[in-house]
C-alpha cells in the first residue's frame, strides 16, 4: 500500500502534466515535499519518482525535470527544497537508475522506469569486474544485469517488456552468458526455453560454460553440460587464447569446479597458447594439491619459462619455486608464502634462463607492496638486502610507499631501509649498500662458467624517492609519516614533477606545508601537457579539485589536447561515484559548459559520447549548445545513435538538437548511425520527430539501404512502414532490393521477408545499376528457388545480360549455387548464352564447381574458348577445382589444349599447387615438359611462383608442393631442365622443400650438386634460405660445399641467419664447419646477422676461436655491438645477452655503450 501511495503522488496527472510532487517542488512547498519523499519505500523509488519529467501539456516547465525547475527559482523556500531533492539524488547521480533496478530485481521499478521513457534494451554504463579472468564489458542490457543477479520473474517480466536474448555487450556476451556468470540455474533453463542458444560464444570465444566456471558456479557448470550435451557442448571447449572451462575455474580458485570438471571429462593436462598449465592459474595450497594429486606436472613450464611448482623445496629446485613464491605474493597468500619458505626454499635465487631479471628482489617488492611484513621478515631474515632494487627499478621502501602501506614503510625503516632510496646511500659511501647495487661492478664479469656473459645489474630509477613515489601515488598519510622521520623533502634534478607539484595534484595540503619549496610553487603550474586541475579531474579526485579551485586556479584552464577539467571528468571518470560531484562543483566555479577541445568537442559531445547520461542532462538543463559539430562533424546525436540511447536521443532533440547533419568521413546523418547499430528504439525517436529518411550518404545509401547491407529486417520493416523510399538508388545505381538479394542468407529467417517486403512496397525486379545489373544478377551462393520465385512472380528478366553481357545464369553459375542453376536452365535461361569474352555460364561453373555437370547435361559447350583460349577447363585448372575438371574430362575435354599464351591446363594446374589435378591431367595425356611462349619449363617455372606465394604458410598446402614435385619426378618430367630466367634447376626446386627422397633420386641420377642459378644460389644455398633443417644436412651429407658464395657474397650459413627463419638451420651450418668469417658485399659477418639470438652469437664467437673479429664495419659504419644496442634500446632481453658476449668477446666502445643500456633498462 505504502508503495502504490507513492505513485500515486508520485505520477504526472494526464490533464495537468503534473505529479503532487512536482506542484509542490514548484511551488516550494517543503513541507508537502519532505512528507512525500519520506513516504517513499526506499532510496530508489524516491530517485525514480525526481527523475520523472514535467508533462509537456503542464503550462510549467514542459518537458523539464524536477532538478530544470528548481534552479531556475531563487527563493528560500525553493532553495530548501533543492536540498531535499539534491540530499535523494546525490546518491544516484553517477549511476543509471535502470542498471540498479536490474540488479535490485524489483519489477515495480523496473516497469515504472520503463513507462517513464527508459528502453528495455539499453546498454547501460557498468563497472567491469577486474578481477575476472575474461572480460567484462562496461555496458549491458537491463535482461544481462537481471539474468546474472535475479531470479527468473524479472528475466520473464524483461522479456515480455520487450528485451532481446540475442543483444550483446561490448565483448559479445548475450544475456545467457550472464546468468551462466551469476550461477541462475533458473534463468539458464528459463532462457533456454525461450529460444537462446546454448552454444553461442562472445567476441572472445568464451562460452557459457566458461563464464559460470569463471565464477564458480558448479551447478551452472552441471546443468549447462546437461541441457548441452546433444548440441557439442563439452567441458573440453577453448576461448580465443585457448584457455578452458578448467584454466577458468583454477584462476578463481574454485575446488569444487575443477574437480566436477574433472569428474565430467575435463583434462588436467591441457595448455593455453601461452603454454600455461591448470596448475600455473592457482594459488590455493589445497586446490595446488589437489591437482598435484591427480596428476598436475609440477615440472611443466610456459611460454616464459616459468613452473609452478610448490613442493619441490626439498630437491633443491628453487629457480622454479620463484614462479610459486610471486603467484602467492600476486594473490596476497602470505600464509602460503610461508608454508613454502619454511619448507626449505631458498631465497638466493637465480634464473638460468632468465638471468637479467632481478627475482630475489622482485619477490621483496611484491612482499612490500601488499603489506606482507611476515613474509618479508623471512626473506630479509635470509639474507635478502632491504634495499634491493626490483627489475622495474623500485626498492621494497618505494613500493610499499607507493601502495600506501604504512605499517610495511615503518617496518623496512625499522629494518634499516634507506629513507631516501638507493641513490642517498650510493652518494654517501661511493657504493650501494646491496652488492647488487654496486655501480663499479655493473659490468662484471661471472665467475660462473655455465654463463659465459655478463651479468647486468639493475639500477634505481634516477632521483625517484619513497617520498617521490607516495606523492606521486597520492599516499599523503605515508608520505607524512617519511616527512616526520627525516625524509628529504628537496627537490631532484632527475625528475620533471617537483614534490610539491605531487602533493598538489593530489590535494594533499598538509602535505604542501611540509615541503621545503611550497611558498615557490604555483598552483597554476603546467606540465607533462597538463595543469594541476586537469590532472585531478581526470582521476575523479573531488578532494584534491576541491582543494585547487578554493586556491584560486583558472577552471577553464586548457591541457595540450584543449580539454578543460570539465572535459577531463567527463572523458575518464565515468564509473567513478564522485564524477557528478566534480561536474557540479566545476560548474559552480565557473566551468565554460561549451567549450571546444582541440577535437572541436564540447563537454555536452564528451557526455553523450562516452554514455553519460546523468551528466548530459545537467548540461542541457544548464542551456549547452547543442548545435554542435566536432572536427569530423559528428553532433550529439551521432554519438547517442551509435550508443544506442533512445533517451538521450529524445532528450537531445527536445533541446533542439540538429539531426539533418551529416558526419564528414561517411556523410551519415544520426539516423544513419542508428540503423547502423541496428538500435530501432534510437531510430524510432529520430523518426517520430520527423527526421528525413531518405537522405543519403557519401556512397548514396539510404538509412533503408544501409539496414538492408547490415541485414537487420526489424529496421528495414521499420523504415519501409514509415515511407522510406525503396526506389532510391546509390552511387553504383543499386536500389535496396538489389542489395537485398545479393546479402541474401538462407540461414536467416528473414532474408525472404525482407525481399518480400520491399517487393510489396513498390520495388521493381527490373531496375539495373550502372554496370546493368538487375536485382536477379546479385542472386548469391546462399539464395533459394523460393527468392527466385519471388523475383519471377514480380515479372524479372530471366536472360537479361548485364554491360558485359553476363546473364543471371552466368552469375549463378559463378557463385557455385546449384539450385538457382536449375531454377533458371527450368525457366528458359540459355545455357549458351556469351558474355564480352565469349565465356559462357560453363566458364563461369568450372571456376568454382557445383554446375558443372548440370550445365553439360542442358547442352553447354565444353570445347568452346574464350578470346583468350581458355576453355572451361583451363579455368577449372587455375581455380584448383578438381571436381570441375573431372567431370569436364569425362565429357571430352581435350587435356592438350593451350591458349593464346601457349598455356595449357596443366601449367595452370601446377601454377595454382594442385599436385592431385597436376597428376590427373599428366594421367590422361598432358604433357609434363610442356613449354611456355618464354621457352621455359612451365610447370617448374609455375612452381616457382607458387613457391612465394603467402598460402604456403599452411602446413597442407606445403604438403600439396612436395606431393606435386613427386608427381612432376614421377610422371616423366625432364630433371635436367632449366629455368631459363631464374637459371634453377630441379634440384634447386627439391631444396626448398622436405623433399629427401626426391633429393637422392636426382643426386643419384648425376645432378649437380653444386649447380648454381643466376643469383650464385646452390641448391645448399636455397635450403638454408627456407628448407628445413633436414635438407640442409642431407645437402651437406651429400658433399654440398658450405663455403660457396652467391652473388651477393654469401654463404650458405650468412644466407640462414639473414633470413631469421629459425635458430636451426644456422646451428646446423656453424656445427657442420661453416666459415664465421666471411663477410658479404655490405660488409656484414655471422655476428651481425646474428645479434637478436644470444645463442648463435656465442656459438660463432666458440668456433671462431681467437681468430674473431668482433669489431668488425659493415658499409653503415655498424659493429655488431652497434646494431646489439640498438636492440637494447627496443627492450630486447636477447639483445641484452648479446651485448654481454660481444663485451666478453673484446667488442669495443664500452663506454657508449654501457650508457645506452643504462639509459633503456
Amino acid at each position: 500500500m505504502k508503495s502504490l501511495a507513492f505513485n500515486v503522488l508520485t505520477t504526472p496527472d494526464k490533464e495537468s502534466g503534473l505529479s503532487c510532487l512536482q506542484s509542490a517542488c514548484i511551488e516550494g512547498d517543503v513541507d508537502t515535499v519532505s512528507a512525500i519523499l519520506n513516504s517513499s519505500p526506499d532510496k530508489l523509488d524516491s530517485a525514480i519518482a525526481l527523475s520523472v519529467k514535467i508533462g509537456h501539456n503542464s503550462s510549467h516547465f514542459a518537458g523539464k525535470s524536477i532538478l530544470t525547475a528548481l534552479r531556475q527559482q531563487d527563493s528560500v523556500k525553493h532553495k530548501q527544497v533543492s536540498g531535499l531533492v539534491e540530499k535523494v539524488t546525490k546518491h544516484f547521480q553517477s549511476q543509471s537508475l535502470l542498471d540498479l533496478a536490474a540488479r535490485k530485481g524489483n519489477i515495480e521499478h523496473l516497469r515504472r522506469l520503463l513507462d517513464i521513457g527508459e528502453h528495455v534494451n539499453f546498454l547501460l554504463p557498468v563497472e567491469p569486474d577486474k578481477q575476472s579472468v575474461f572480460r567484462e564489458s562496461k555496458r549491458q542490457t537491463p535482461l544481462m544485469l537481471a539474468a546474472r543477479f535475479n531470479e527468473s520473474d524479472v528475466v520473464e517480466f524483461l522479456v515480455k517488456a520487450g528485451a532481446s536474448l540475442e543483444m550483446q555487450d561490448d565483448y559479445g556476451s548475450t544475456p545467457f552468458h550472464y546468468a551462466a556468470m551469476g550461477g541462475k540455474t533458473e534463468n539458464i533453463l528459463r532462457l533456454i526455453e525461450l529460444g537462446s542458444n546454448i552454444l553461442i560464444q562472445n567476441n572472445y570465444d568464451a562460452s557459457a560454460i566458461h563464464l559460470a566456471a569463471t565464477n564458480g558456479h558448479t551447478e551452472a557448470v552441471s546443468v549447462l553440460l546437461e541441457h548441452g550435451a546433444n548440441n557439442g557442448a563439452n567441458v573440453n571447449e577453448c576461448d580465443e587464447e585457448r584457455r578452458f572451462p578448467i584454466h577458468a575455474a583454477a584462476f578463481g580458485d574454485y575446488t569444487e569446479v575443477v574437480k566436477f570438471l574433472l569428474q565430467s571429462g575435463g583434462d588436467l593436462s591441457v595448455e593455453t597458447y601461452s603454454e600455461e598449465t591448470v596448475l600455473h592459474f592457482t594459488t590455493r595450497l589445497d586446490l595446488v594439491s589437489f591437482l598435484v594429486e591427480q596428476g598436475a606436472d609440477i615440472h611443466a613450464r610456459d611460454g616464459r619459462g616459468q613452473t609452478p611448482l610448490h613442493i619441490a623445496a626439498a630437491k633443491g629446485q628453487s629457480d622454479t619455486w620463484v614462479f610459486s613464491l610471486v603467484l602467492c605474493f600476486d594473490g596476497g597468500h602470505a600464509a602460503a608464502a610461508k608454508a613454502l619458505i619454511d619448507r626449505g626454499c631458498d631465497c638466493k635465487l637465480t634464473n638460468k634462463e632468465y638471468p637479467s631479471k632481478s627475482l630475489e628482489a622482485d619477490l621483496l617488492q611484491k612482499a612490500a607492496s601488499q603489506g606482507l611484513i611476515d613474509v618479508l621478515q623471512l626473506l630479509l631474515d635470509r639474507g635478502v638486502c632491504v634495499d634491493a632494487v626490483s627489475s622495474c627499478g623500485e626498492t621494497p621502501l618505494m613500493a610499499a610507499a607507493g601502495a600506501g602501506q604504512c605499517d610495511m614503510v615503518d617496518f623496512l625503516l625499522d629494518r634499516g631501509a634507506n629513507i631516501n632510496g638507493c641513490d642517498a646511500t650510493t652518494a654517501a659511501n661511493g657504493k650501494s649498500s646491496c652488492p647488487d647495487l654496486d655501480d663499479s661492478q655493473y659490468l662484471q664479469d661471472s665467475d660462473n662458467e655455465e654463463d659465459d656473459g655478463y651479468h647486468m645489474r639493475i639500477s634505481p630509477r634516477k632521483g625517484t624517492t619513497p617520498l617521490y613515489c607516495a606523492l606521486a601515488a597520492g599516499q599523503g598519510k605515508v608520505a607524512k609519516g617519511l616527512i616526520e622521520r627525516g625524509a628529504d623533502t628537496s627537490d631532484s634534478s632527475d625528475q620533471t614533477d617537483s614534490l610539491a607539484q605531487l602533493a598538489a595534484n593530489h590535494g594533499l595540503s598538509d602535505i604542501l606545508g611540509l615541503l621545503s619549496n611550497e611558498e615557490n610553487f604555483h598552483f597554476d603550474h603546467f606540465g607533462d601537457g597538463e595543469t594541476l586541475l586537469t590532472l585531478a579531474a581526470s582521476r575523479g579526485d573531488i578532494q584534491a579539485v576541491t582543494f585547487l579551485l578554493q586556491k584560486g586556479v583558472d577552471v577553464n584552464a586548457k591541457n595540450l589536447s584543449g580539454d578543460t577539467a570539465l572535459c577531463c571528468v567527463l572523458r575518464r571518470c565515468l564509473m567513478r561515484p564522485s564524477a557528478m560531484e566534480i561536474v557540479k562543483l566545476l560548474v559552480s566555479f565557473g566551468a565554460d559548459i561549451n567549450a571546444m577541445n582541440d577535437r572541436s568537442k564540447t563537454p555536452l559531445q564528451i557526455a553523450v559520447e562516452i554514455n553519460f547520461d546523468n551528466a548530459a542532462e545537467l548540461l542541457l538543463e544548464l542551456g549547452c549548445e547543442t548545435k554542435v559539430k566536432d572536427i569530423n562533424s559528428n553532433s550529439p546525436l551521432h554519438f547517442s545513435a551509435q550508443n544506442k540511447n533512445g533517451k538521450l536521443t529524445k532528450m537531445l532533440l527536445q533541446y533542439g538538437a540538429d539531426a539533418t547533419v551529416q558526419e564528414y568521413s561517411c556523410g551519415r546523418t544520426a539516423l544513419h548511425v542508428a540503423v547502423n547499430y541496428n538500435s530501432v528504439d534510437t531510430a524510432t525517436v529520430l523518426l517520430d520527430h520527423g527526421v528525413d529518411m531518405d537522405v543519403t550518404d557519401k556512397l548514396g545509401h539510404t538509412p533503408l539501404a544501409v539496414a538492408l547491407n547490415c541485414g537487420y529486417f526489424p529496421m528495414v520493416q521499420l523504415l519501409a512502414q514509415q515511407g522510406s523510399n525503396v526506389h532510391a538508388k546509390d552511387t553504383c545505381v543499386k536500389t535496396p532490393l538489389s542489395i537485398a538479394v545479393e546479402k541474401f542468407s538462407s540461414e536467416e529467417d528473414d532474408s525472404t521477408a525482407v525481399v518480400k517486403t520491399l517487393l510489396d512496397h513498390g520495388s521493381s525486379v527490373n531496375v539495373t545499376d550502372q554496370y546493368g545489373r538487375a536485382p536477379i544478377h546479385y542472386l548469391s551462393s546462399d539464395a533459394t528457388r523460393e527468392l527466385c520465385d519471388l523475383l519471377l512472380d514480380n515479372g524479372t528478366s530471366i536472360n537479361l545480360p548485364d554491360s558485359n553481357g553476363e546473364t543471371p545464369l552466368h552469375f549463378a553459375a559463378s557463385v557455385g549455387n546449384t539450385a538457382c542453376t536449375e531454377w533458371l536452365l527450368q525457366h528458359g535461361a540459355n545455357v549458351g548464352a556469351l558474355d564480352r569474352e565469349s565465356r559462357t555460364p560453363l566458364h563461369a561453373a568450372a571456376s568454382y564447381g557445383g554446375s558443372v555437370e548440370l550445365l553439360i547435361q542442358h547442352g553447354a559447350n565444353v570445347h568452346l574458348a574464350d578470346n583468350k583460349g581458355w576453355l572451361p577447363l583451363h579455368f577449372a585448372a587455375a581455380g584448383r577445382r578438381f571436381d570441375s575438371a573431372l567431370v569436364l574430362v569425362q565429357n571430352g575435354a581435350d587435356v592438350t589444349a593451350i591458349d593464346k599464351k601457349v598455356r595449357g591446363a596443366l601449367r595452370l594446374a601446377a601454377r595454382s599447387g594442385c599436385g592431385e589435378l597436376v597428376e590427373f591431367l599428366t594421367s590422361h595425356g598432358s604433357d609434363i615438359n610442356a613449354k611456355d611462349f618464354a621457352g621455359r619449363p612451365a610447370v617448374l617455372h609455375a612452381r616457382d611462383e607458387f613457391i612465394w606465394r603467402p598460402v604456403l604458410q599452411e602446413r597442407d598446402e606445403i604438403f600439396i608442393v612436395c606431393n606435386f614435385l613427386e608427381v612432376y619426378v614421377n610422371n616423366g618430367g625432364d630433371i635436367h631442365a632449366i629455368d631459363v630466367v631464374t637459371g634453377r634447376t630441379t634440384l634447386h626446386f627439391a631444396a626448398v622443400f622436405n623433399s629427401l627422397a626426391i633429393l637422392d633420386n636426382l643426386l643419384n641420377q648425376g645432378l649437380d650438386l653444386e649447380a648454381r642459378d643466376k643469383n650464385g644460389e646452390t641448391p645448399l644455398h636455397r635450403a638454408a634460405a627456407g628448407g628445413t633443417p633436414e635438407m640442409i644436412e642431407r645437402l651437406v651429407d651429400r658433399g654440398a660445399d658450405l663455403s660457396a658464395i652467391n652473388n651477393r657474397g654469401q654463404t650458405p650459413l650468412l644466407v640462414s641467419l639473414a633470413a631469421q627463419d629459425s635458430m636451426k638451420g644456422p646451428m646446423l651450418l656453424l656445427k657442420r664447419g661453416s666459415n664465421v668469417q666471411v663477410a658479404d658485399k655490405d660488409c656484414n659477418t655471422a655476428l651481425h646477422f646474428a645479434v637478436q639470438e644470444p645463442i648463435l652469437v656465442k656459438l660463432i664467437i666458440q668456433n671462431a676461436g681467437d681468430a674473431i673479429n668482433v669489431n668488425a664495419v659493415n658499409v653503415h659504419g655498424c659493429t655488431a655491438l652497434h646494431q646489439a644496442a640498438y636492440k637494447v634500446s627496443e627492450f630486447s632481453e636477447e639483445a641484452v645477452d648479446t651485448v654481454r658476449a660481444l663485451l666478453k668477446a673484446g667488442a669495443m666502445f664500452i663506454v657508449a655503450i654501457i650508457k645506452e643500456i643504462r639509459l633503456f633498462t
